[in-house]
Parts: structure tokens; sequence; C-alpha cells
């Protein structure tokens, strides 16, 4: 499959389609992560270099998940995706990080680095067909504890400015727009707004805020706390995965030893959002992996399994992050 592993603005939310696997519980987890606090993303992603297919050239990517203890397990995949990429997630602008992760996550669930339903099955299946919960792919992203909570607008809202990762579910909608039994991640919230949250739903959004491929159900829209209440059923976050310590602006920074964090963006925050004193202290599992990995080149073509020992953590500071205005879809 061509492509590159991120766009030029590195991991977006909107390179999430979800395709024929019914995996919303993992693609809306990995949406909610790249619309938050896209340097797990980055931090996931070693390139190995390329090997020969079928007479093509393949690239191979180590792909980095946390186990149910909190150890860094890691998995080689290569572009060669079902279809060309066009049955599983829709690859979009050439972005290959969101189908490479999900055909990463079906390989350890096969070693039982992950959770699903379907433990040890090498298959996409295994990942489809209510294969998990959003609280499972959370943690297994970020090493972030996740878990799922009592369901209300407030403690949406209240998650969203302690700075936590959230996937809403839903059950029987009562909107015509929205999936029933699906998966959404929130990707903005305003307080002072009449419409606070900002849902993405993983089967993807065109310019029109409607599913792409779909105009019968939003993909990216705002809501208030009434439509919000009416048509999701289920909350899940993770603990902090950043902090937010006021309002401010000026750019980004980051502070001298930050290693492989260097690549933290968090970009997409409510307005003028400043973040400060972020701990990535379950990023360090892999830190001394990622600094070694910057200067050697890996000689494996299938598999790359390491358990890194925690490191101590350290603290990325940020002086602010400018201010990104989200546009209301009706």
């Amino acid at each position: 499959m061509n492509g590159s592993l991120f766009g030029s603005n590195g991991p977006q939310f909107t390179d999430v389609r979800q395709g024929q696997e019914g995996d919303c519980w993992l693609l809306a987890s990995l949406a909610e992560v790249a619309a938050r606090n896209s340097s797990y993303i980055r931090n996931m992603f070693s390139y190995v270099g390329t090997e020969m297919e079928n007479g093509v050239s393949v690239g191979l990517y180590s792909v980095r998940f946390f186990d149910t203890s909190n150890v860094s397990r890691y998995v080689t995949v290569d572009t060669e995706l079902p279809q060309g990429g066009g049955y599983y997630d829709q690859v979009f602008n050439g972005s290959l990080w969101v189908a490479l992760a999900e055909k990463a996550y079906a390989q350890a669930n096969a070693k039982g680095y992950v959770t699903t339903f379907h433990a040890g099955v090498d298959s996409y299946d295994a990942l489809g067909n209510t294969g998990g919960i959003p609280s499972w792919a959370l943690h297994t992203i970020t090493g972030l504890s996740a878990s799922n909570f009592a369901f209300s607008p407030s403690n949406i809202a209240t998650a969203w400015n302690q700075g936590k990762f959230i996937v809403l579910g839903t059950g029987n909608p009562t909107s015509s727009y929205i999936v029933g039994g699906h998966a959404y991640a929130v990707v903005g919230y305003n307080a002072s707004s009449s419409m606070p949250f900002e849902e993405f739903n993983p089967w993807g959004a065109g310019s029109t805020g409607y599913v792409w491929n779909n105009s019968s159900k939003y993909g990216l829209f705002w809501a208030n706390a009434s439509f919000i209440s009416q048509n999701f059923t289920s909350l899940f976050h993770t603990g902090a995965g950043i902090e937010t310590d006021g309002v401010g602006s000026g750019v980004l920074q980051v502070a001298a030893g930050a290693s492989a964090a260097q690549h933290a963006i968090v970009n997409r925050t409510m307005p003028a959002l400043t973040i400060a004193t972020e701990e990535l202290a379950n990023e360090s599992h892999h830190s001394a992996f990622d600094s070694w990995n910057t200067s050697h080149q890996l000689d494996h073509t299938d598999s790359l399994e390491l358990n890194v020992p925690s490191t101590s953590a350290w603290e990325v500071a940020f002086n602010s992050l400018s201010e990104e205005l989200f546009s209301q879809v009706a």
C-alpha cells in the first residue's frame, strides 16, 4: 500500500475511517488519542525498513502496545493491506497509521498482548463483532488506566477538563443520525457554547460533517447535553493524558531532555487551552527502546518482542497552546 505513516500535520483523528469490521471501540479510541495528544500515536510506531513481498517492496513498522501489566509489547507489520486498504480501515489521504495500528492489534491479539473477547485469534474478525470495549483499547494505546464510568454530560465535561481521553457508546439512540451500538470519540468541548460537546464517528467525516460516504449519519458534530443524554449511554475514559492548568497564548515548548516526547503535540483542545507539566509516566516504559532505535537499524522482518523495564517518568512542560477554533456542523 502506497502512502506515508502520517500526513504533513502528523496523526489526525480525521484519518480514521472505519471499514467493514465492527471494531469501532478500537478506531474511536485511536481517533480520541490522536485528537487530544497525538504524541501517544507518534510514539507507537518505529520505522524498521523494507522487504520484498511477491516482488513488491513493502514498508515495515514496529508498533507498540501496553499489555494489562503495563509492559510495552511490540509487533511488526508491513504496509501490505487487505484489498489495498479498502476493506478494513479506509486509508485516507495516504496516511497509513490507522490501518497499520488495526493490523498490528490483530497480530498482538494472537500473541496475547492486548485484550479482546476473542483472545489468541490472529484475525481482523477478532476485533469486530463486539470484539472489545473502548477502555481496553485506550489503555493498550496509552498505557493509562481506563475504565467505564457513570454516564452523564457533566461527567463527560469533568473528564475533559481533567485531560482524560474519552469515548462514548450508544445503545438505541433517538436520533436517526446517530449509529446504534457504536462508539464515538469526544474531540472537543467548549463550556461557553450552547452546543459544548464535539463528537467524532469513526466511520469518518466528510466536509459537510456527515459520514464521508453516508449522508444519513453524523460524522463530526457538536451537540448539547440533552442530545448527548438522549443518544449516548456509556462513558469510557482514561486517567489524565494531559494536564490543564489555565488559559494562555503563545507557542508550544517542550522541555529539554524530553527525548521521545519531542514530538508531543496536543492538536485538538478547547480554544486557548494551556497545557502545563504533563507527566508521561507510562511512555517512559519504552523510552529506552525509542532512544536506542533512533541510532540503530533493526534487522528483523517478522516479529519484534521487547519487554522494556519501567524507568522514571519524565515531564514535558508546555508553556501554552495556540488557539484552535472549531466550526459547528448543523
